[in-house]
């Protein structure tokens, strides 16, 4: 499973490298605009330098798990479309498509972490100590 691993950590970094561009395009219609970008390039910049294979598979299991961090960020989204009614334009369209993103990077990284750590411990190619006890 390593292939799905790099794969999926490699479609994180350049999602993040997407959403940058997104926010430069229209940097209005996201709170703090420009000032994520950097944030969106040092995500992808760590998806990469995570996708690597070696160490036995560990940086794409920590790069899984960040991507898994990542989408659970749409309950910042979730609150924000609830608590905030007024919100109007293409600042409610951000919200509603960053929540609709976040759940499918969950999704995704959720099944390729756990497909990572059988592939893991049941491959018999050797134990991970950052997966053992769990």
């Amino acid at each position: 499973m390593p292939v799905l691993s790099c794969a999926v950590v490699v479609a994180d970094a350049l999602l993040s490298v997407a959403w940058a561009a997104g926010i430069v395009l229209k940097p209005e219609c996201v709170p703090g605009g420009l000032l994520w970008v950097p944030w969106c390039l040092a995500c992808a910049l760590l998806f990469l330098l995570c996708s690597k294979s070696e160490g036995g598979g560990r940086t794409q299991f920590l790069g899984l798990i960040f991507g898994v961090a990542w989408g659970w960020t749409f309950l910042f989204d979730a609150l924000v479309l609830a608590l905030k009614q007024d919100l109007e334009g293409c600042q409610k369209s951000y919200f509603e498509l960053d929540l609709k993103i976040c759940l499918g990077v969950l999704a995704v990284n959720s099944v390729a972490l756990r497909c990572h750590r059988r592939s893991g411990n049941e491959a018999g190619s050797g134990s991970e100590p950052l997966l053992e006890g769990a």
